[in-house]
């Protein structure tokens, strides 16, 4: 075989890219957009590590579970993986991947918790500008390259982004701003961010220099659309593709965006992470609090704690919480929080390396109260923290992870002195190959 060979082949399986596998003789396949089952003719593009990358040309033999896209952008836009198979078979598809990421340790993995309706459910957004013949884009790079696809209408978000993309397109017309070009890198606008929660939004624009045109209208007629705005500066000069520098200037508005969830008072920043789906958050922190049995006189550590809110629900529950936050803004956030929530009794933010400071509140807590660590790192996993966590004597560790194949490693360090009682993945991002996964652990 050699690039743009057309072949046909069947799909033995997704891998944990979402991507389909099969072959033809001792070859191995890989190819976007199919489903187990099917049988494909696809166009051979590229060679890598002894595998063999294909683009789908025609499904000959369709699966049961192919539906049409909703999106009239899926086919060009880089968002959804998953868009093209039924829903509730993306929630069977999602338990397979994490029970083939997790199948060394012979455990039974719970049927994937979905939510009743797989669209709109995004609370954050990004659009990249660009522009192309003169004309301006907005909208999300296509998948794999620099190309940016122009999409008013995101059916992952619900109205509001629609509404933020006609004003940023009239904006872009008012200001005469220049948009910035990713291979001259020369102009002014990158991207616009937004976080949006009950009608409240708080939108970045993220330029090259210091001076944004226009901002008062901009303010203004955002303030026509939603009810309460924030407007946020951030310049970025970077030459990679980080959406934030870490220069941030508050224009407009409100420092922060304000909400109640789970009867905590949350505060975000452009910056702040909070996941992007709040109903399945609220099913996924329910029972995470279950599981913590978090109670008067017990103590639990939040450990990649963020801004706090998995703290303050701790708290609220009654537990004696210790957070620990490397970056020292969401540390800073984290005890506005606390204060505001009137838990300064019940919550200590730290800030620090987790696996250095897990060591020292280890030894400082009482000996014989009962203890449990949560922990919910970034995509890489606990790293070096996996030992100290297996070797800290922590009653329960209750696991959030949202990459199965970093939770894999560290599960097999964890289970030197501790033992799986639940594994249940969450879908979080619908229509995406994206999984999140809650474990439950008890020391032995």
């Amino acid at each position: 075989m050699k690039v743009k060979d057309i072949v046909e082949f069947d799909i033995s399986y997704l891998n944990e890219d979402g991507r389909g596998v099969g072959h033809l003789g001792s070859q191995k396949l890989v190819i976007p957009d199919v489903i187990e089952g099917e049988r494909v003719s696809a166009v051979i593009t590229s060679f890598y590590d002894g595998v063999t990358f294909a683009k789908l040309l025609k499904v000959i033999k369709p699966s049961e579970f192919r539906v049409k896209p909703k999106c009239p952008y899926n086919d060009i836009c880089g968002g959804c993986n998953f868009q093209h198979i039924d829903y509730q078979k993306q929630l069977y598809i999602k338990h397979d991947l994490v029970k083939y990421a997790l199948s060394d340790f012979n455990v039974k993995i719970d049927d994937t918790v979905g939510v009743y309706y797989p669209f709109k459910y995004r609370n954050k957004l990004h659009f990249v500008i660009g522009q192309k013949d003169k004309k301006p884009l907005i909208g999300f790079f296509k998948g794999g390259t620099k190309q940016i696809v122009d999409i008013p209408k995101c059916i992952l978000h619900d109205d509001w982004a629609e509404k933020l993309y006609n004003i940023v397109a009239e904006y872009i017309k008012v200001s005469k701003i220049s948009i910035y070009d990713i291979d001259s890198q020369e102009g002014a606008l990158r991207y616009v961010t937004a976080r949006h929660i009950d009608n409240n939004i708080i939108v970045t624009m993220v330029i090259t220099n210091n001076f944004l045109p226009k901002s008062e209208w901009l303010y203004k007629t955002l303030k026509e659309e939603f009810k309460k705005v924030s407007l946020y500066l951030n310049i970025n000069n970077r030459m990679d593709s980080k959406v934030y520098s870490e220069d941030f200037i508050k224009l407009n508005g409100d420092w922060n965006l304000q909400a109640k969830i789970m009867g905590v008072d949350i505060e975000v920043s452009p910056s702040s992470f909070l996941q992007v789906n709040l109903p399945i958050m609220n099913k996924i922190y329910k029972r995470i609090i279950d599981y913590t049995d978090a109670k008067e006189g017990s103590y639990i550590i939040d450990l990649f704690s963020g801004i706090g809110i998995t703290s303050l629900f701790f708290a609220k529950a009654g537990a004696k919480v210790t957070s620990i936050e490397l970056e020292k803004n969401s540390v800073n956030e984290a005890r506005r929080l606390i204060k505001a929530n009137n838990l300064s009794d019940k919550v200590n933010a730290l800030q620090g390396d987790c696996n250095q400071m897990l060591k020292i509140v280890i030894d400082e807590l009482p000996k014989n109260a009962p203890k449990t660590i949560f922990v919910d790192p970034p995509r890489k996993g606990l790293e070096g923290t996996a030992s100290t966590l297996a070797n800290s004597g922590a009653q329960r560790i209750i696991y959030l992870s949202c990459n199965p194949l970093s939770l894999a490693t560290d599960l097999k360090i964890l289970i030197k002195h501790y033992k799986i009682m639940s594994i249940t993945p969450f879908d979080m991002f619908p229509q995406t190959k994206h999984v999140e996964t809650l474990v439950e652990l008890e020391l032995k």
